[in-house]
């Protein structure tokens, strides 16, 4: 999870980072609501109604999610809802849910989030963006060797 020593971002310092799209996890019921983390007035900086602009970014973020299938379910289980890796494991029943069931979850929730970060939503889908990457790494290493 992110530290919290980070000052909070700005509503127009979203560009959906790796870091911002975890932190928006992170804060993501409160921006359902129409609240902005951390900020004096606990709002967006829109002038239209208070809940307008962080709900919209929430809205974003759960399109995102959507797009990712189980592997988003997971990412939001850990970051919006503090779920551990190892009861998430358990919660998907996978064979061990010890160190390596964790080490599955964190892998899987790790790419849920590159899939959803970036200033816009990905053009192919989450399983062929997946494909892709793997024979993008297979490449790679095929070319070092």
């Amino acid at each position: 999870m992110r530290t919290e020593d980070k000052e909070p971002y700005q509503l127009h310092e979203i560009k959906f980072t790796r870091d911002q799209v975890v932190w928006c996890l992170e804060h993501l019921i409160l921006l359902r609501n129409g609240f902005w983390p951390e900020s004096e007035d606990c709002r967006g900086s829109s002038q239209a109604a208070y809940f307008r602009t962080p709900a919209e970014l929430a809205a974003e973020i759960d399109q995102r999610l959507e797009m990712t299938g189980t592997d988003g379910a997971m990412a939001e289980l850990h970051y919006t809802n503090g779920r551990t890796l190892t009861s998430i494991a358990k919660q998907y029943n996978l064979r061990h849910p010890d160190a390596q069931g964790r080490e599955l979850v964190k892998r899987w929730i790790n790419q849920a989030v590159a899939y959803m970060s970036g200033w816009r939503r990905k053009r192919r889908t989450y399983k062929e963006w997946r494909e892709h990457r793997k024979k993008a790494a297979l490449k790679r290493q095929n070319d070092l060797e």
